[in-house]
């Protein structure tokens, strides 16, 4: 029987239940110093020696008793006899005799008897004579001996973090050990019959796991944690149930991943509950991520993640990982910056919701969002944070400046943004180019407006004009002309997908239409689409007599994998993405793949135009990919 979430927490609510579950983690251990960095201090450490242990020399010149060299100026120099040198690491000398002075290095003991240090800049020696030309205050120059830290002083608190400033202050205070807070041990794991661990052989119907392997990564990012991947356990719920009481006992957090929605074959809920004290929420109030729960098992926090990798990731960066670092004793910091967004988000109402977005530093940061389903790893690959936004308006507006939170500080601002539709042979120069190029897929259309709006150094695209026939021809456009200028790249050939043998003896579109096959299109927007419409269009052809002319992909691989898994009969998309999947290819013609540039950015780009038209890159074309050409 299918479970139903029996009552939704708010965002704000599920965050103060999990740090209220989680607690803190008790215990210590003594470690070495050097060793302690991101660690918690369990207790407080106090100073047992002065620093400097002496006084100390902040300069190289002379230790001097100032009342020697009082009215010394450069045209009436007094005269020192130099008796002696004072070198780093040896005991203080002494210097008792008037009219007397110490060559002294920086760092060394300053001589009894001297009260200050004249910098060498200000002598001029000759033999063993010096002549000083100012004169020095008493205690110029000079470090006295516990002027940083004094014995017994208290240094570093309880509860803090180590850092590198931390180890340096307790190496300089002579400590080699600390005592610090125990690791918090946390269990990993991923549920589901569909999983397969990578390097396994993929067959239809499974996916690869990346959910355990993101949430272990993500946690040993912070030295305060022992997470352990622990591998995946199958939509069996006495399996689920042995697994998870195990790890419970062993560990002070187990994380799970995937069934933990309100389907029939979604059990780790169904499990969970039968163990006291239970279940503290199922089901948040957020879009994507409403599947999340928490429950406790005996004291140990059991976290549920959702199966999908965007909304198990921002879930867990957001509800939980705040929560597992408090129970470490750490406070996390809030990483985030102002960005604006650039085009309308639309909002689902009465829930938080999560985008993901990539940041692109222009004149301000823009916080461009990357749409799509929860399901998709490349957004979580791509973005650098998301925009955490209530539903109680319908949407973001475009240009509204917003706070977007980081996945980490370490945020690389791009040389290069490209934005628009991909094509994998431009990979090919910029891995030439060796620059930092931030690579937003979107569709030419998506491309054309970053470009008009001046977020995107170049776009790729390969728009079919109606009116005229002409790929790419924006003449007519003068505002966008004005911003942009077109540069030429090369052509794909475009073609009818089909499987292998051409079973159906498929010729053209119209022939998909007379045989009621099934037809996987492209996305509104796409280049290809604007192909299909436009061929059907002067082939008197409606979308409304293809069987399939809603079912809508984004890009040319996807059309080949639906047609070689046999969810279509037959597509539209280069002949590059055929020969990738075994598929045969009926020639429609050739497109123009090019590049709308922003002017402004022409200097920037002058690499990615060098190598885009040298004979390498020809070359290139034609021996890697199939239907390309210059």
């Amino acid at each position: 029987m299918a479970l139903i979430f029996h009552k939704l927490v708010g965002m704000e609510e599920a965050k103060r239940l999990a740090a209220e579950s989680i607690g803190s983690i008790t215990g210590s251990e003594r470690i070495d110093a050097v060793d302690a960095q991101g660690r918690v201090l369990d207790s407080d450490i106090f100073s047992g020696i002065d620093s400097p242990p002496f006084d100390r020399s902040e300069v190289d010149g002379f230790a001097v008793r100032s009342q020697d060299v009082e009215g010394a100026e450069q045209d009436t120099p007094v005269m020192l006899r130099i008796a002696g040198s004072a070198s780093i690491g040896e005991p203080a000398l002494e210097m008792h005799a008037p009219g007397t002075c110490i060559r002294i290095a920086t760092g060394a003991v300053v001589p009894v008897g001297a009260d200050s240090v004249i910098m060498v800049e200000y002598t001029r020696q000759k033999g063993e004579t010096l002549e000083v030309f100012r004169s020095v205050e008493p205690g110029e120059n000079i470090s006295q001996a516990g002027s940083d830290l004094s014995r017994g002083e208290l240094i570093l608190r309880a509860g803090t973090t180590v850092g590198s400033r931390e180890i340096a202050v307790l190496h300089s205070v002579g400590i080699s050990s600390v005592t610090v807070r125990r690791k918090m041990r946390i269990a990993v794991l991923s549920t589901g019959n569909e999983l397969l661990e990578p390097g396994s052989h993929l067959i239809p119907g499974r996916l690869y796991e990346s959910n355990g392997a993101a949430v272990q990564s993500i946690l040993r990012q912070y030295p305060v944690f022992q997470a352990t991947y622990h591998g995946i356990v199958k939509d069996d719920r006495e399996a689920i149930r042995k697994t998870v009481a195990e790890l419970s006992a062993e560990n002070d957090a187990v994380i799970t991943s995937g069934s933990t929605s309100a389907g029939e074959g979604d059990m780790v809920y169904d499990v969970l509950a039968e163990f006291r004290p239970g279940i503290v929420f199922h089901g948040v109030e957020v879009k994507p991520g409403k599947p999340t729960l928490l429950s406790m098992m005996g004291n140990t926090p059991v976290i549920g993640l959702p199966g999908f990798p965007v909304s198990a990731i921002m879930v867990f960066d957001t509800v939980f990982l705040p929560a597992l670092l408090g129970a470490c004793g750490i406070g996390r910091k809030t990483r985030q910056v102002s960005a604006t967004v650039p085009v309308r988000v639309h909002l689902a109402q009465g829930k938080t919701n999560l985008v993901p977005v990539s940041l692109i530093q222009r004149e301000s940061m823009v916080a461009y969002p990357l749409l799509g389903d929860s399901g998709s790893v490349s957004r979580v690959m791509r973005s650098d944070g998301y925009i955490s936004a209530y539903g109680n308006r319908p949407y973001i507006e475009a240009g509204e400046m917003t706070q977007v939170s980081l996945y980490s500080d370490d945020v690389q601002i791009p040389d290069l943004t490209f934005i628009g539709s991909h094509d994998i042979a431009i990979e090919s120069i910029f891995r030439k180019i060796s620059m930092n190029v931030k690579v937003i897929n979107i569709g030419s259309t998506g491309g054309v407006e970053a470009i008009r709006r001046g977020e995107a150094d170049l776009a790729g695209v390969h728009i079919l004009n109606p009116a005229s026939m002409k790929y790419n021809d924006f003449s007519s456009d003068d505002d966008l002309m004005k911003k942009a200028e077109l540069v030429k790249g090369y052509t794909r050939e475009q073609g009818i997908l089909v499987r292998p043998g051409n079973p159906h003896g498929i010729r053209s579109l119209a022939d998909i239409a007379s045989h009621g096959l099934s037809f996987v299109n492209r996305n509104h927007g796409s280049g290809t689409r604007i192909l299909i419409d436009s061929m059907l269009s002067s082939s008197g052809i409606s979308g409304k007599d293809i069987r399939g002319f809603t079912y809508e992909v984004k890009t040319h691989y996807a059309v080949a994998n639906a047609i070689w898994s046999g969810r279509a009969d037959a597509g539209v998309a280069i002949r590059q993405a055929a020969v990738m999947y075994g598929l045969d290819f009926i020639p429609l013609g050739k497109e123009e793949y090019d590049f709308l540039i922003l002017r402004e950015s022409r200097d920037r780009l002058s690499k990615f135009l060098e190598v885009l038209e040298s004979r390498w890159f020809t070359e290139v074309l034609g021996r890697d990919f199939s239907g390309y050409s210059r």
